[in-house]
């Protein structure tokens, strides 16, 4: 089953957003930088410019 979500301020998910867009990040040759990939996806929720969907495998 898939589970998807869309999340808004909580600290696991903007943990697990970090992880996705750090891991996006090294793969295109970019810094693996986790702690700069939350504080960008924090400013996205914070200013309400951005909707992040993650869906969960279980």
């Amino acid at each position: 089953m898939i589970k998807f979500l869309l999340f808004g301020q909580h600290q696991s998910s903007i943990d697990d957003a970090a992880l996705l867009f750090a891991s996006y990040r090294q793969f295109y040759g970019l810094a693996d930088n986790q702690t700069e990939s939350r504080k960008f996806i924090q400013e996205r929720l914070e200013k309400q410019d951005s909707a992040i969907f993650i869906a969960y495998h279980q």
